[in-house]
């Protein structure tokens, strides 16, 4: 997640790269994944898709997702949560939240 927080209001680029890893930080082999979407958490009733473009990134083998964000995603400043969801053939694997700060530009 380094380079992406904290984040400018208005800011669009770079696209994003996370990298995905299991609880003994290996990284999670995407092949076979059908499609990716990031997710924002700001505040406990309020997650909402992301409105930019999320995709598996590289080798789907080296577990990373990318993300560009839409100016819909970057404009009220705060201390959000951040998720990815990979789905594949046979069901979701979602990764745990992330820490992501808006501060005002």
């Amino acid at each position: 997640m380094a380079g992406i927080t904290p984040w400018a209001t208005g800011q669009t680029l770079p696209t994003w790269v996370i990298s995905l890893a299991d609880d003994n930080n290996n990284v999670v082999n995407l092949t076979g994944a059908t499609s990716a979407a990031l997710s924002f958490i700001r505040g406990a009733s309020n997650v909402t898709v992301g409105a930019g473009v999320a995709a598996v990134y590289g080798p789907p083998a080296n577990g990373q997702v990318s993300y560009a964000p839409a100016a819909a995603d970057v404009t009220t400043p705060g201390t959000f949560q951040i998720f990815v969801q990979v789905t594949f053939p046979t069901g979701v694997l979602t990764s745990d939240p992330m820490p992501w700060i808006l501060v005002q530009s």
